[in-house]
């Protein structure tokens, strides 16, 4: 009998509250793998690891890491940090830590290190769950409570039984880092961070891992970013252990859902002077090098993602996700404009031309337009074309190649 796939977290209704000890239980393996790298006593390894990821485990419950792009199903927030936690230890003994120190210095603060290296990332992502999405609470009779407010702590000692998840649109881009810091004593024990308070440059490093802002030292910071783009990269190439069932995505629906991801955090600017893309009434127009290249670099470390910006264009092409110019060519030339009177900007671009139901098929979740207006042009002439890295492997016909 085939395995169900899996579904996205808004379409499995309310969930029941659980207990931290009761989440981890599918994750034991991964635990002891944890346990194993860091390699501390049994009692050492209970009252501050253990703590860290029960109580972790308890505050996200099964939330998923995000709506529609990596670990988006129901739990997907807890896999995605243990996995972050886990390949960031792996990473942390390529190391010498604390850098730069004597010997004597590192034999005695080693361990501490090792201590925010495992932490860090649990605080680094858990603050997508409080500015993302919205919790609401239900009783045993099924009647709404009200919202859940993590800053008083997790579900688990908040009135109500079951809980549904809702998607916030519009957040700050990287708000989730700049609120981690709240919720250090929900997640890390008092020990822990008493620990980390007696060692000034692990607790520097740790606290600017965290909360996305260099302090001093960046060793941890770099270490969790490069664990966290190892666990995105294997989920969005469909590399999983735990869900047999769930399939590579297709490339063209990788690059529309990081495409979608930067406009909506605001990594890649919309409709203003040098802005990565244009959004009409009905298209979104993405400038073909700086918009492709974006792309890319969210994809990084995946597998099957091309190098050349042609090959994306005709990935998109071919999917029926970019929307052919008359001639049936992917790249249109076009004036765009935008703004009124003296401030307007006016710029002639080669752009992608996405259609809005494409990459948000609900009309209320698309970003607003602003004064743009793009006209198109008479196409660069062949030699411009094939000056144009962005758009010399797809200046002809897809059929033609």
């Amino acid at each position: 009998m085939a395995k169900k796939p899996r579904r996205s977290a808004d379409e499995s209704g309310e969930q029941p509250i659980l207990t931290g000890k009761t989440l981890l239980v599918e994750h034991r393996a991964r635990l002891r793998s944890i346990r194993a790298i860091v390699g501390v006593p049994d009692a050492h390894w209970r009252w501050l690891y253990q703590t860290a990821f029960t109580n972790f485990a308890e505050m996200v419950q099964r939330l998923p890491a995000s709506e529609a792009h990596h670990h988006c199903e129901l739990g997907g927030l807890l896999r995605h940090a243990l996995e972050v936690v886990e390949l960031a230890l792996k990473i942390r003994r390529g190391y010498v830590l604390p850098p730069d120190k004597e010997p004597e210095i590192v034999i005695a603060e080693q361990d501490a290190w090792t201590y925010a290296v495992a932490t860090a990332p649990l605080l680094h992502d858990v603050g997508k769950a409080m500015v993302d999405q919205r919790i609401v609470l239900r009783g045993r009779d099924g009647l709404p409570i009200g919202l859940w407010s993590p800053w008083v702590g997790p579900m688990t000692k908040a009135p109500g039984t079951h809980y549904r998840i809702e998607f916030r649109r519009g957040q700050a881009h990287r708000l989730h880092e700049a609120v981690s810091p709240l919720l250090v004593t929900h997640i890390v024990p008092a020990d822990g961070v008493r620990w980390l308070g007696d060692h000034h440059d692990a607790l520097a490093a740790w606290l600017g891992a965290i909360g996305g802002h260099a302090l001093g030292c960046t060793v941890i910071a770099d270490i969790v970013k490069e664990a966290d783009q190892g666990s995105v990269a294997q989920d969005l190439s469909g590399e999983r252990r735990q869900l047999q069932s769930a399939s590579a995505k297709p490339l063209a629906e990788r690059l529309l859902v990081a495409l979608r991801q930067l406009i909506e955090s605001g990594a890649l600017p919309v409709n203003r002077q040098g802005a990565g893309a244009f959004l009409d009434d009905t298209s979104l127009w993405l400038v073909c090098e700086r918009g492709l290249d974006a792309i890319r670099d969210a994809l990084q470390g995946q597998a099957g993602v091309p190098a050349r910006n042609g090959r994306l264009i005709d990935e998109l092409q071919q999917r029926g996700f970019a929307a052919p110019t008359t001639e049936q060519r992917a790249v249109w030339h076009c004036e765009v404009r935008v703004g009124d009177g003296d401030d307007s900007w006016c710029q002639t671009l080669s752009l992608l031309r996405i259609p809005l139901d494409r990459l948000w098929p609900d009309p209320a979740a698309r970003p607003p337009c602003a004064a743009v207006w793009i006209r198109e042009v008479e196409a660069v002439s062949e030699r411009s074309a094939d000056a144009d890295p962005a758009v010399a492997d797809a200046s002809e016909p897809a059929s033609a190649k």
